[in-house]
């Protein structure tokens, strides 16, 4: 067990240095053009550009100074001809510096994800704090959603495999005809509905309206996944055995067939939380919430590579904590799975 859970360990470690990697690949190397032009603008001046590539790490500070020059050794040893200035707010040289080698930066970049140093996004705001307080509204968004469709989902497909084949499809092609309309046309027209001509929930911030949007368009998807599980496990032998014996429909389903579903269900559900936390990104812009998911399309259009590099490396994260996660259930739900994994 202490090996397995080494073993593990030693995975998510990799992976989260290989996420650091392609973050590092992808923003800051320069694969996509220079992040300090991006930053900065293409007509910001050669102070602007040098203090943005400050801020992302790409000039390593060799001296403090106003002023170069000074009667000790290393002012003697230093060729500022060939450093580079970076300016207070006040026009006057707060450092020289010198470009940071990739390995380097490379290596600070991982330090500081691994530790959660994630720094100020270019407008001099804590990162760490932003995310905090967008995440915790999607959250309240989120996860009763969530909840609610999961169950509601699930309950469905149950009835409807118990109900026969008449039942699931009427029921497909009801989710058909809702898949089948944007989500935004959906969101569009339930909060004209609710919000505009009944004027039962307000138009902009967090409220039911959201969540009933939310559990609205999601229980479809998720039924036609939980209606297959179902549907298949309902035909395996032992159960068409128990039914030729007798044996009560109601204790078939809550003995027999709700314990062999549950290992998939929870799987599917656990890899589907580090997903809640960015939100819902058409929900959020549509009722102007201020979530994780209007934060990222702002940090997109403002070129915040430091805010984006955060949430990527904190989703890749929740995504190993949540397959872990997934493991433990599916252990929990199917003795079988503790003693393979032991």
């Amino acid at each position: 067990m202490i090996l397995t859970a080494f073993r593990r360990l030693l995975y998510a470690a990799s992976l989260a240095l290989g996420a650091s990697a392609l973050l590092f690949g992808i923003l800051d190397s320069g694969l996509l053009g220079d992040p300090a032009i991006r930053e900065a603008g293409k007509h910001a001046t050669a102070e602007s550009l040098n203090s943005a590539r400050f801020r992302l790490g790409q000039l390593e500070i060799v001296e403090y100074a106003e002023v170069p020059g000074g009667t000790d050794t290393q002012h003697d040893r230093l060729d500022y001809g060939s450093l580079i200035q970076i300016y207070d707010a006040n026009g006057l040289t707060r450092a020289w510096a010198q470009p940071a080698s990739p390995l380097l930066r490379f290596a600070r970049q991982t330090g500081a994800l691994f530790s959660f140093r994630f720094g100020d996004n270019r407008f001099g705001r804590p990162i760490l704090d932003t995310l905090s307080r967008r995440g915790l509204v999607s959250a309240q968004l989120a996860l009763p959603a969530f909840a609610l469709s999961t169950l509601i989902a699930l309950g469905l497909a149950i009835w409807a495999v118990a109900r026969g084949p008449i039942a699931e499809r009427r029921m497909i092609g009801l989710a058909a005809l809702v898949m089948s309309i944007s989500g935004v046309v959906w969101i569009l027209l339930l909060r004209y509905i609710f919000a505009t001509q009944l004027q039962w929930f307000p138009l902009r911030g967090l409220s039911p309206l959201p969540v009933f949007i939310w559990v609205s368009l999601a229980i479809w998807p998720d039924w036609l996944l939980y209606r297959a599980i179902v549907a298949t496990e309902a035909q395996r032998p032992h159960l068409q055995a128990a039914r030729a014996r007798g044996i009560p429909a109601r204790t078939i389903w809550l003995k027999h067939l709700l314990p062999n579903i549950l290992p998939p269900i929870l799987t599917q559900v656990a890899l589907a939380l580090p997903f809640l936390f960015l939100g819902s990104l058409l929900l959020e812009r549509a009722f102007d919430i201020p979530g994780l998911g209007s934060f990222i399309v702002q940090a997109i259009g403002d070129h915040d590579h430091a805010s984006l590099r955060a949430v990527t490396f904190i989703a890749a994260l929740a995504y190993l904590a949540a397959s872990w996660l997934a493991d433990i259930a599916a252990a929990f739900a199917d003795p079988r799975s503790r003693k393979e994994a032991s």
